[in-house]
């Protein structure tokens, strides 16, 4: 009985001696994540990229919530209900430099980084007559979604633009694949509008003009663009846009 005991222990470990040699046994790719290098190799994996953005767009520290209401409780617009709630620190002027959240700052940057993902990445997708449209689309939604955050960015971060024509500091503009300690420099305002402005009348032209439920169309970027040249004091294109948007909207059976 000892001798048969023995060899089952013998076994045991000389098992496990050649297979504490390697790890080829274990399942090393995650079954809930893909990775960002090579996962974008059809139209319909950018199109799920886009919905990704989309969907951090919703989060209550972004477009659903904190960045929506920070310019209305901030100003003379709104006023907050109690000083507990989350607006009350915004009303009061409570925060600073050193407090405010990071989500102001983290959000939209990460919409940044992810559009960025998808621009850099389509370069390598080839063009042909079928895919021409939808590719279009694609990059002129993901220059529009950079814009928006880039212009939130300056607005919150950086005194109004007819201050001083813009020479005081607005944010970071970030145009490629940032590494996680990447440490960009902050832009003047003005040179965050001309980045603005220049993402949107390039993603314009790509823009589909049709209805694109949840997502960003030609008209939305458009009056973006509008808005972001009143922002400016360019009243003139402002107002030239803004008609432009309209006229095309009505004429692809929108109405306000």
């Amino acid at each position: 009985m000892r001798i048969i005991i023995l060899n089952y222990i013998l076994s045991g470990i000389l098992a496990l001696s050649f297979t504490s040699c390697g790890n080829d046994w274990l399942d090393l790719e995650s079954s809930t994540e893909i990775p960002s290098e090579g996962s974008l190799g059809s139209l319909t994996d950018f199109q799920y990229s886009l919905n990704g953005i989309y969907s951090a767009m919703q989060s209550s520290d972004g477009y659903s919530g904190r960045i929506v209401y920070y310019g209305d409780v901030t100003a003379d617009d709104v006023q907050a209900a109690s000083a507990t709630k989350r607006t009350g620190s915004y009303y009061l002027l409570k925060y600073t430099k050193d407090n405010a959240p990071s989500t102001l700052w983290k959000i939209p940057y990460q919409l940044i980084r992810n559009a960025n993902i998808i621009l850099e990445d389509i370069d390598n997708f080839p063009e042909t007559e079928a895919t021409k449209e939808e590719r279009s689309d694609i990059i002129g939604q993901a220059l529009t979604i950079r814009a928006l955050a880039l212009f939130d960015l300056t607005r919150i971060y950086g005194y109004p633009y007819a201050k001083d024509n813009g020479a005081s500091w607005g944010a970071c503009i970030v145009e490629d694949v940032r590494t996680i300690d990447s440490k960009p420099s902050r832009n003047t305002v003005a040179e965050c509008y001309d980045a603005v402005i220049k993402d949107l009348n390039e993603a314009i032209p790509q823009l589909s003009p049709k209805f694109n439920f949840g997502k960003l169309n030609r008209w939305g970027a458009m009056l973006l663009l509008s808005r972001a040249y009143l922002y400016k004091g360019d009243n003139t294109n402002a107002l030239k846009v803004a008609e432009e948007a309209i006229a095309g909207a009505e004429k692809n059976k929108y109405g306000l």
